[in-house]
C-alpha cells in the first residue's frame, strides 16, 4: 500500500495537517508534493487553491477527531469544485492501523505493520 501511494505521490499532491506530517511523509520516502493544509487560510479558500492547480488529490488528514472533521470538510469542498479526492490510503490507516496521526505513521513501517 506505501509503494504504491508513493508512487502515486510523484504524480498526486497529499494533503496533510501540518509541517511534521510533511516530515514524517518524507522520512518515509514520499519525495511528490505534500501540502500542509494550516497555510492560515480558510478550509474553503485552502480548498480553491487546490482546485486552481490539481485535479486530483490524496487526502491523508490525521486520524483522531479533529483530522476526520478535516477530512470531511475539505472532500466536501474539493468534490464540489470537481478535484477527485482519494482516501483510500486514509482509510486503509484508519481502518487497520490504530494510530492518530501521520506522524506515526514512520514507525508503522519500523515494525512491518504497514507495507
Amino acid at each position: 500500500m506505501i509503494l504504491k501511494y508513493q508512487n502515486k505521490n510523484l504524480q498526486n499532491p497529499i494533503i496533510v495537517e501540518g509541517i511534521n506530517d510533511i516530515k514524517s511523509l518524507k522520512k518515509i520516502n514520499f519525495t511528490g508534493n505534500i501540502i500542509n493544509i494550516n497555510r492560515g487560510k480558510s478550509l474553503y479558500n485552502f480548498s480553491e487553491y487546490i482546485s486552481n492547480g490539481y485535479n486530483t488529490v490524496i487526502l491523508l488528514t490525521d486520524f483522531d477527531k479533529k483530522g476526520i472533521f478535516l477530512k470531511n470538510k475539505i472532500e466536501s469542498y474539493l468534490n464540489s469544485m470537481d478535484i477527485n479526492v482519494d482516501l483510500q490510503l486514509w482509510n486503509y490507516i484508519k481502518n487497520n492501523c490504530h494510530i492518530n496521526d501521520v506522524e506515526s505513521m514512520p514507525a508503522l513501517l519500523d515494525n512491518n505493520i504497514i507495507k
